[in-house]
C-alpha cells in the first residue's frame, strides 16, 4: 500500500491585530469595519447599533445610562463609547429630580433639565442600550481579528471559479431516436 502524499503545510505568518480598527470601532460603531476597508459592513453595523443605542435613550431617557445605580447595564452601556460621554456629561451637568418630582435633587431652585424614568421604560431603555453595547463588542471583536486581504482573496477566488466558461456542447436533434433502422 503507498504511503499517502504528505499533506502541504503552509507557514502562515500570525494574523496582525487590528488595535486601531477596533478602538475605532469602540469610539464609533462601525468605523473600525469601515477603515479596514469594508464600507457597507462598517454602516450596516454602524447603523444597526446606533438605532439601537438611540432607541434606548429615546425609550428611557438619558437616565438609563447611570455607572452609580444600574452597573450591570452599564457594563454593557460601555461598550458603546458615547455611553461613557454621556454620563460623564450627565454627572456633571445634570441633576435629576427626587422620585416624588417636586423637589430638586440640589438645593439650587433651579429645576433639572430631566426627570428619572421608572418602571418598564426605564428597564427596557436600559436593556436596548446595553444590547447596543454587547452588540458592539462583538464588532470589534470582528475587527480586531478581520484580515481585509485574505476576505479579498477568497473573494476574488469564488469569482474566478464562478466566471470560468463552462464548454458548449453541440445541440441534438429534437427529433426522437428510432430504434428500427431504415434499409
Amino acid at each position: 500500500m503507498p504511503n499517502p502524499p504528505p499533506i502541504p503545510h503552509h507557514a502562515a505568518a500570525p494574523a496582525a491585530w487590528n488595535l486601531d480598527a477596533a478602538a475605532a470601532a469602540w469610539l464609533l460603531p462601525g468605523l473600525g469595519h469601515v477603515l479596514l476597508g469594508e464600507r457597507a459592513r462598517g454602516l450596516t453595523i454602524g447603523i444597526a447599533i446606533g438605532l439601537l443605542w438611540v432607541a434606548g435613550l429615546l425609550i428611557g431617557g438619558v437616565g438609563v445610562i447611570d455607572a452609580r445605580d444600574n452597573r450591570i447595564a452599564f457594563a454593557g452601556q460601555m461598550i458603546v463609547a458615547p455611553s461613557i460621554a454621556v454620563q460623564l456629561i450627565k454627572g456633571y451637568t445634570l441633576t435629576p429630580t427626587t422620585a416624588e418630582g417636586l423637589e430638586p435633587a440640589t438645593k439650587t431652585g433651579i429645576e433639572p433639565p430631566y426627570v428619572m424614568s421608572f418602571n418598564r421604560v426605564y428597564e427596557h431603555g436600559s436593556l436596548y442600550t446595553a444590547l447596543a453595547g454587547m452588540l458592539n463588542l462583538l464588532a470589534i471583536i470582528d475587527v480586531l481579528y478581520r484580515d481585509p486581504a485574505r476576505d479579498r482573496r477568497k473573494m476574488h477566488e469564488e469569482n474566478d471559479v464562478t466566471s470560468t466558461p463552462t464548454p458548449v456542447t453541440p445541440a441534438t436533434s429534437a427529433t426522437p431516436a428510432t430504434s428500427n433502422p431504415t434499409p
